[in-house]
């Protein structure tokens, strides 16, 4: 299995409306750089059979999935099962912004039918507490208590993690057609979160890479103030005292969950801190690869 392509949804081959065979080839010519052109034309010359599957992820990218083997399953994107059997899978969580702290992300495998949250739904409360607090025990918990639904479940590090910093889990299961999802803090936010939900397991050796986005938890007003977000050390006077002041008003109602707004140059942030991103800003790179 090759690494999916995500093909975002402004550069769409204008021919996708034709039928599924079709559409997939001229999207897969359209997305792929010349090695991977090259390699697709050195699988048809050797007679081998070339698997082109799509599917989108919640943003509404077109994900494009390449596979020599008939067998194999979708890697794929956000919101799609794919086929992959059971095993053990090591999940590495890369913190790619400037200058944002990651809490350790929530992490489950579990059945399609399952999520820890999802864009355009309202926060559930335990997903209230990791976009405002970074508390991530009531969503570890209720992924426990769902043995039916969900086949391992945990939370990768056990401290928050920088700009450049990774942390790992591994995680096993013995079901098959079964997804991945995480989710965490960006902790220098009124309530911003950042993960996948429902991603495709790897079912070969090639490793699934998703680049996951900010969101807006939909919790918390946006003050757009580093006076307003959680202590610490965001809100903070330049001296490293914390500011005692009021947090940001709830949403009342609560926002569905959607895409971040970003952040740009924030009143009070400490002295040499830069805590902006933008709303298309990739800010986790996560692998997931079959042990």
């Amino acid at each position: 299995m090759r690494t999916p392509t995500i093909l975002p949804k402004g550069l769409r081959p204008a021919r996708f409306t034709m039928g599924l065979a079709s559409a997939a080839v001229i999207a897969t010519l359209a997305a792929c750089d010349a090695n991977t052109l090259d390699g697709i034309q050195s699988d048809l010359n050797n007679g081998d059979e070339v698997n082109i599957n799509l599917s989108t992820n919640e943003d509404g990218d077109l994900v494009i999935g390449l596979s020599d083997d008939a067998q194999g399953g979708d890697t794929g994107g956000d919101g799609d099962a794919g086929g992959a059997a059971g095993g053990s899978f090591q999940v590495t969580f890369y913190n790619n912004t400037y200058d944002q702290l990651m809490t350790p992300p929530v992490v489950a495998i579990h059945d399609p039918s399952v999520h820890l949250f999802q864009v355009g739904e309202v926060a559930s409360d335990a997903i209230q507490v990791i976009a405002e607090m970074g508390n991530n025990a009531p969503l570890v918990d209720f992924a426990v208590a769902n043995p039916e639904v969900v086949s391992a479940a945990g939370v990768a590090g056990a401290a928050p993690f920088g700009a450049g910093e990774s942390v790992s889990i591994n995680l096993s299961t013995d079901a098959e057609g079964q997804v991945f999802s995480a989710v965490n803090m960006i902790i220098c936010t009124n309530d911003g979160i950042s993960g996948v939900d429902s991603v495709a397991l790897p079912s070969g050796n090639e490793p699934v890479v998703i680049m996951a986005r900010p969101y807006d938890a939909g919790t918390r007003v946006n003050q757009d103030d580093s006076y307003s977000f959680f202590p610490p050390p965001c809100r903070t006077t330049a001296d490293g005292v914390t500011v005692d002041v009021n947090e940001a008003p709830l949403e009342s109602p609560r926002a569905p969950i959607g895409a971040h707004a970003g952040q740009r140059t924030l009143p009070n942030t400490p002295a040499g801190r830069n805590w902006d991103f933008n709303t298309d800003s990739e800010v986790l790179r996560i692998e997931i690869v079959r042990n």
